[in-house]
């Protein structure tokens, strides 16, 4: 059996979403003897090195859309020059393209992972297309995906129940795999810690380190955090905050610490691959994002190394079962004063904070490993091929 791993794009961390899809070719290696494969639109040179080290070929496919012909002819030619058993693609527009391509070349299975909250399944823009696009998403994925693909796998139970709701899929071709990071997590830099970071910034040595993580745009709900300061200033003065990510609202969202004259307390670190040696050297993990997939992979990252979690709950109409278990808060999106309310509840008994912290790392080594998520995975792959469990 051959597999080919279709992916968008892998420019990240290899311990981001692209290690469950290198982790199940590992499996299905071991336990079925399928040759893998991995085509990739953009690719770090870290995940890169990671897959090869592996003895996986990695190709390159052209960047564009739908209509891009560079980027049909290379998909068309991997897939009849590797002729796959099992088509595993992740994410639009080329997953979108290959799941196409795939059944046009007839590959015997298909599996469509979707890793963007409902309702940014139409639009790459989150709904600000023109209706003309809009109504092409809608088709797409109302009535012709549906009919492409032998599974669809999502990381919310939510939105999974979404996807057969709105979106034509039976209830046997949906699966919920969350997220999933490896046990035990790898600290790759045991020089950034708590000490490194009150010297760095010249906190004072009590600080209550607040941290968010992610990409700098107004989705992400930083400034719902940037507006809790205030509060959390009065109530809680040691408190700081590290924001990891950078971004295209960045800018405003540093103008709007000045305003609110909270800028002296918000260290802007930028952009990191580092991301478990930081948040692990802080104390509170906040993550006020307006749309986001329950749990998103950072939570997930910051369970991992013990932190209690701020978590906006993105759904609104019910809480995810992926998050039941969170030791910290869950609060509205878009509020600040829940945000501020969550902070000094939790900030102000320490040793609570840390017994939170502990039941976050136990949820995350009982539900969020890469090897659980890989049991799945493998599971499903092989029920559905009609290979031995």
């Amino acid at each position: 059996m051959k597999a080919l791993f279709m992916l968008d794009i892998a420019a990240g961390r290899f311990d981001s979403f692209v290690s469950r899809f290198v982790y199940l070719a590992d499996r299905l290696r071991e336990t079925e003897g399928y040759e893998s494969a991995f085509a990739i639109a953009a690719i770090s040179p870290q995940v890169h090195c990671e897959i090869t080290s592996r003895g996986y070929d990695v190709h390159l496919v052209p960047g564009g859309g739908l209509g891009d012909r560079a980027r049909w002819k290379s998909i068309f030619h991997l897939i009849n020059r590797y002729k796959p058993d099992v088509l595993y693609v992740a994410v639009e527009s080329l997953a979108s393209m290959a799941t196409i391509a795939g059944f046009i070349s007839r590959v015997p299975y298909t599996f469509f992972e979707h890793h963007a909250p409902y309702p940014y399944v139409c639009a790459s823009d989150g709904g600000n297309s023109s209706l003309k696009t809009r109504i092409k998403g809608h088709i797409w994925h109302r009535w012709i995906k549906p009919k492409l693909v032998d599974k669809l796998i999502t990381v919310s139970s939510v939105y999974s129940e979404k996807i057969i709701e709105k979106w034509g899929y039976s209830p046997g071709q949906v699966e919920t795999v969350p997220n999933g990071m490896p046990y035990p997590p790898r600290l790759t830099r045991p020089d950034v810690n708590r000490e490194s970071l009150i010297s760095q910034y010249e906190w004072p040595e009590d600080a209550l380190l607040l941290t968010c993580v992610g990409r700098v745009d107004e989705r992400k709900g930083f400034q719902f955090l940037v507006d809790a300061m205030p509060a959390i200033r009065k109530a809680l003065p040691s408190a700081r905050l590290l924001i990891v990510g950078t971004g295209s609202y960045l800018p405003e969202l540093r103008a709007r610490a000045k305003e609110r004259e909270v800028d002296n307390l918000i260290a802007w670190y930028g952009h990191s691959h580092d991301i478990l040696s930081l948040i692990g050297s802080c104390d509170l993990f906040v993550h006020p994002a307006l749309a986001d997939i329950m749990p998103p992979l950072v939570v997930i990252e910051a369970y991992s190394v013990g932190l209690p979690v701020v978590l906006a709950n993105t759904d609104d109409e019910k809480i995810p079962l992926e998050v039941e278990g969170n030791s910290g808060a869950l609060i509205p999106r878009g509020d600040s004063d829940a945000i501020a309310e969550a902070v000094i509840s939790l900030g102000a008994d320490r040793e609570k904070l840390a017994e939170l912290g502990k039941k976050n790392y136990e949820l995350y080594r009982d539900y969020f490993t890469l090897s659980r998520v890989t049991d799945q995975l493998e599971t499903i792959v092989r029920e559905t091929c009609g290979t031995s469990v």
